[in-house]
């Protein structure tokens, strides 16, 4: 007999045995059925119970072994009392419904037997929703390995258990059942759905982020060395000022850290005394980051200096920006002052070029970009993103300003413009940079920190990774990834998926 035949028999003999056990001797106490190893009473990492679950934080999926929608119960020869209704997460689900008349307390259902190799990080995963608190309780199991499964939602959450330590139970092989039990005389109900089971490995990727997007901003700074020359301050709550500054920043190495309109949040001012930074520059007007920030900063600047570069608008403060640059630049790059994604994602590849970065209106070049680039007097202009964003106008107002070359670098949507930024990068990076391209708080201090490592930065949605950004890790070859954002911007689903495309 083979091995794997050796394994299903003990399988299907031990369900064989649990429910006869069921059978002859009624309603035993929880503990005395299968219960070898001690309780996991908490899911590891956070899931909706759509779609694919995730890896622990730090870790990526090798294989799924198991999935179960339940387009029909499995096992149906060991099923007791569960059966399908329809699941709003698409098909179906298993149901266990206990009457209040007592006629039937206990039910269980055992999925079909599947097997890893013993030791490697394994996961169970599944989707749940339910009435059973104060009816008694909910559990799932594998092997030895006893779940206590909290049921007290109507609408559906998905649960994450690492059951590693169910694989050296039966050398691998893994026998999954779910059990629900009621109090006679009470009527609860336990639906499941998409039942998983994966295992992981370790991957090369990590997070940074804190509690709010100050305290990211800081932990993002946290990577730069005590004593930079510059570092910059920009309104956490406004992009435009803080695109601007990223370039600027991340040519001169310098971390932008945000700030509210009247003060420097907690852990800002406790990152600018570790940083200890030269002088401070407030990129934004009066009305954008007040006088008040600017008295705190002093303390914070050994020499002492704290500069403000303003315009009256933000086009007006990206040229101010941009004329710190040297003039004759190779390149100057144009984008649109009127959303984040593109502006950030090439903030990072014109800052690790040390060249400027400007706003611009979506049909005109506003003037006092017109004067800054006429300044600079680039030998080429790079807008990025498409005709939507900076029109084909903008691009012909400044041939004819400049007479020189104007080309554009875009994708079809944020996300494929990002990817194609990153493709002006070589390939074999040390890391990339991954953040949110839905909000910008984040990718405001990431984008500086990733173009003064001269590294990209990627965008991802926040629980999954577009094609174009898988495309462009590919192409990349990066050791490393790094996500910038907290779980509630960037879910572990995220993580696990880039985990997969670096190292």
């Amino acid at each position: 007999m083979s091995r794997e035949a050796v394994r299903r028999g003990v399988l299907v003999a031990s369900a064989i045995l649990l429910v006869g056990a069921l059978a002859v001797h009624g309603d035993p106490a929880p503990a005395t059925v299968g219960r070898q190893a001690a309780p996991a009473t908490a899911s590891v990492v956070p899931w909706t119970g759509q779609g694919r679950a995730p890896c622990p934080e730090g870790q990526t999926r090798v294989k799924q072994v198991l999935s179960q929608n339940f387009a029909a119960i499995p096992q149906a020869r060991f099923n007791r009392g569960f059966y399908t209704v329809s699941s709003t997460l698409g098909g179906t689900a298993a149901r266990s419904l206990m009457p209040a008349d007592g006629s039937r307390t206990r039910d269980h259902m055992f999925l079909n037997w599947t097997s890893v190799t013993p030791g490697q990080r394994t996961m169970l995963a599944f989707a749940t929703r339910g009435t059973t608190p104060g009816g008694y309780y909910a559990t799932a199991d594998v092997n030895s390995q006893h779940i206590q499964v909290p049921v007290g939602s109507t609408s559906w959450s998905g649960r994450v258990y690492d059951v590693t330590a169910a694989t050296d139970d039966e050398d691998g092989a893994l026998g999954t059942w779910f059990e629900h039990r009621a109090r006679t005389g009470t009527r609860t109900w336990w639906d499941l759905d998409n039942v998983q089971i994966y295992t992981c490995r370790t991957a090369p990727v990590s997070r940074i982020a804190g509690t709010n997007r100050y305290e990211t901003s800081a932990r993002v700074s946290s990577r730069y060395a005590v004593g930079v020359p510059m570092a910059f301050l920009v309104r956490g709550s406004e992009f435009a000022d803080g695109v601007s500054a990223s370039a600027l920043a991340a040519s001169l190495g310098a971390p932008v850290l945000l700030v509210t309109r009247d003060g420097i949040p907690a852990a800002v001012r406790t990152e600018l005394g570790r940083l200890r930074p030269q002088r401070i520059t407030i990129v934004g007007g009066e009305n954008v980051v007040g006088e008040a920030v600017a008295t705190q900063a002093v303390q914070y600047a050994t020499t002492g200096e704290v500069r403000r570069l303003a315009g009256r608008n933000r086009y007006e403060t990206s040229a101010l920006v941009a004329t710190q640059f040297p003039p004759g630049p190779d390149v100057a790059y144009l984008t649109s002052g009127a959303d984040f994604p593109d502006a950030l994602t090439g903030s990072a590849l014109a800052g690790s070029r040390g060249l400027p970065l400007l706003l611009t209106g979506e049909t005109s070049l506003p003037a006092p970009v017109r004067e800054a680039l006429q300044s600079l007097a680039p030998r080429s202009v790079v807008i990025i993103g498409g005709t939507g964003s900076v029109s084909s106008e903008v691009a012909n107002q400044v041939r004819a300003l400049l007479r020189v070359p104007v080309t554009r670098i875009n994708g079809t949507n944020r996300y494929g413009t990002a990817a194609a930024v990153a493709n002006e990068f070589p390939t074999d990076l040390p890391r990339v940079y991954v953040t949110a391209g839905h909000t910008f708080p984040d990718s405001l201090s990431g984008s500086a920190l990733a173009g003064a490592e001269g590294v990209p930065v990627l965008l991802a949605r926040p629980s999954t990774v577009p094609s174009a950004t898988t495309t462009a890790l590919e192409r990349l070859s990066p050791a490393q990834g790094v996500l910038i954002g907290g779980r509630n911007v960037l879910h572990p689903i995220v993580m696990d998926l880039i985990g997969g495309q670096v190292g």
